[in-house]
């Protein structure tokens, strides 16, 4: 059953003009999609194929317009859009891999936090002051603002499917200390405005930098080895699209509350 809710957040703005090819089995068109709620609008290139001998025709995508720069998961909103407008398919075919793919664009970030831990007290101090300026403005920018849309979207979304709401106790409890490692790097950047770094202040950033890694890196394993599998055996396609929509929703509202 279609959603009306959904599909008064998402619409098929124009169909643009046709063209055919000599025979006339073959005509190439556009259409135009917009996200009202995400702030996303894109176009769809297809054709459509006139078979011969037959009066049936097939809509296929030749390629989805997007505007430069976009999120993964705005990439998936925009695909499932497509899939949802009965003209066609992409070829999305795991619901949460932009989730996935979110993770992997993260984690160059999340390496950076181990590497500026191992130059603690061995590169120099105007190096050292720039590394943790970067991981930390990744930290309140990026990293935050993922796990606030996950905690008001993905993990009720688990908790609603598996009839668990404390399903993923363990996984906010993990956002808890992420946040409270990123207010001690806080903290610490303060001193690396003095002239040197005692050994207890380099002690302090080595073990914030350090945990910070290992605590992210097995955080994103566990949900891509526990619960986005869950996820894609569980959700249907127009549930995907609106989980998508909403976590966008969320993780722009958490960036525009960022204070630096």
């Amino acid at each position: 059953m279609s959603n009306p809710h959904s599909e008064k957040r998402t619409r098929e703005v124009a169909s643009l003009s046709k063209e055919s090819d000599d025979e006339g089995r073959m005509h190439k068109t556009s259409h135009v999609f917009q996200c009202m709620q995400c702030d996303l609008q894109f176009q769809a290139d297809t054709v459509i194929v006139s078979h011969e001998g037959s009066q049936e025709e097939e809509e296929q995508l030749v390629r989805l317009r997007l505007p430069e720069g976009i999120s993964p998961t705005q990439r998936a909103i925009a695909e499932q859009m497509y899939d949802h407008s009965g003209k066609g398919k992409t070829h999305m075919t795991i619901r949460t891999q932009p989730l996935r793919d979110e993770h992997k664009e993260l984690l160059p970030h999340i390496e950076r936090l181990r590497t500026m831990a191992d130059a603690i007290g061995t590169a120099p101090l105007e190096s050292v002051r720039r590394g943790v300026d970067e991981v930390y403005t990744f930290l309140t920018d990026q990293l935050t603002p993922h796990a606030q849309a996950e905690e008001h979207v993905l993990y009720p979304t688990v908790g609603r499917l598996m009839g668990a709401a404390e399903a993923t106790a363990t996984m906010s409890q993990e956002h808890t200390a992420i946040h409270r490692y990123t207010q001690e790097l806080g903290a610490l950047r303060s001193h690396l405005s003095n002239a040197s770094l005692s050994a207890t202040e380099e002690q302090a950033l080595r073990r914030v930098l350090y945990g910070l890694y290992a605590l992210v890196k097995e955080h994103f394993a566990k949900e891509e080895e526990i619960y986005l599998p869950f996820l894609d055996t569980h959700l249907t396609a127009q549930e995907a699209l609106q989980m998508f929509e909403a976590l966008e929703m969320a993780a722009q509202e958490a960036k525009r509350s960022v204070v630096h």
